[in-house]
């Protein structure tokens, strides 16, 4: 099973860098294509949307910064629309953009992943719910509103 980010079309889009041992060939893509990806894949409980932040902030840092017209394109190319891309996914991405203060928004990013892993850690633990995949997020995010309830 391919992982949700996952596309065919990023061999369109990736150039071909090096094959190691004859046997696994390596591709790079444009920052704003590893954005992209990053934004369909979406793992509360792993950094894709600190990654996100870090790879805006290196562009603004190199003076060749990513805008959401750039993003928009690559995951058009990649997925055809952003239907598979959470309306609060995009709106931390355009927070991401606007913001002046890279460092604070990392902060908060890695604390909430943090947060996410723990919650998701006891949830399994506790053996609450089947946890895969697909439904990760979800149960995330009903484990913290439970948590955040019970206060």
């Amino acid at each position: 099973m391919f992982p949700k980010s996952f596309t065919y079309k990023i061999l369109e889009y990736s150039k071909y860098y090096k094959t190691f041992s004859g046997v696994l060939m390596v591709r790079t893509v444009e920052s704003e294509y590893l954005v992209s990806m990053k934004l369909v894949s979406d793992r509360k409980y792993k950094s894709d949307l600190s990654d996100i932040a870090g790879i805006i902030y290196e562009k603004n840092i190199e003076g060749n910064p990513l805008s959401f017209e750039k993003i928009d394109k690559a995951v058009c190319n990649l997925y055809g629309n952003w239907d598979l891309i959470s309306n609060e996914t995009i709106d931390v991405l355009k927070r991401i953009l606007n913001s002046s203060n890279y460092k604070i928004i990392l902060d908060e990013l890695n604390d909430e992943q943090l947060y996410s892993k723990t919650v998701l850690t006891e949830v399994i633990e506790n053996k609450v719910e089947v946890v895969n995949s697909d439904n990760v997020n979800d149960v995330i995010s009903a484990a913290i509103q439970k948590k955040n309830s019970n206060k």
